[in-house]
Parts: structure tokens; C-alpha cells; sequence
């Protein structure tokens, strides 16, 4: 899978996070719930899916970033996104396999969702 370096950077610069929105030539365009539901396949649809909030979140980045974060890094149910970006900072690190490419996109749709 080839990574089109130049139309990421492009959408990252478009990106106004005061209107969470993209600003492009065309309009403004944001993301949806059926963007959330193909990106991370969590259903939109139905009852609402709650469950015991007792997660241990060392362990959850670990399977969904394939990285374990230090202890100051984590606050209570908050991951500083400080770490995330200097453990996600170049592409190229994760092009060289599909789980790799899967886990920097977790990091990157983290940091856009809550920047």
C-alpha cells in the first residue's frame, strides 16, 4: 500500500480544529458517524453498547499502537497526546507492514479527533 505523503500533509493543513472541520477548495467537510463506523468499525446503529469502564490502558495501547506508554504518560483515562505524537512522528516507520500501517493509523485518527 502506497502512502500519498503529500495528500496527508495537504488534508493535515486544512484541518481548523476551532470548527473541526476541512476547509478545502470545494467546502467544508467534517467527519461523520459512518466515517467513525468504516474507520474503527464501531456500529452507529442500535442500542448503545456501554460496558464496565475498568480498562487497563497501559495494555489497550499496547494492542492498538503496539506500544506500551510510560507511567507519566497517562493520566487517569488520558493519554497526552504529547506522547502519542513523539511515539507516531514519521510514516515511513510503519510503512513496512499492514499492522504497522494500521497502528500509526490509530495514533494519527487519535490525535485528529482530539486535537
Amino acid at each position: 500500500m502506497k502512502v500519498n505523503e503529500a495528500l496527508v500533509n495537504a488534508f493535515i493543513e486544512r484541518w481548523r480544529s476551532e470548527t473541526h472541520t476541512f476547509h478545502l477548495k470545494c467546502g467544508e467537510t467534517t467527519i461523520t458517524l459512518q466515517d467513525v463506523y468504516v474507520l474503527l468499525c464501531i456500529s452507529v446503529d442500535g442500542r448503545p453498547l456501554t460496558s464496565n469502564t475498568n480498562i487497563d490502558w497501559f495494555e489497550l495501547c499496547h494492542e492498538l499502537l503496539g506500544v506500551r506508554p510510560d507511567d507519566d504518560a497517562v493520566d487517569g483515562n488520558s493519554l497526552l497526546l504529547s506522547w502519542l505524537t513523539s511515539q507516531f512522528t514519521n510514516i515511513h516507520d510503519f510503512t513496512c507492514n499492514q499492522q504497522g500501517l494500521e497502528r500509526f493509523a490509530h495514533s494519527w485518527i487519535l490525535r485528529f479527533i482530539f486535537t
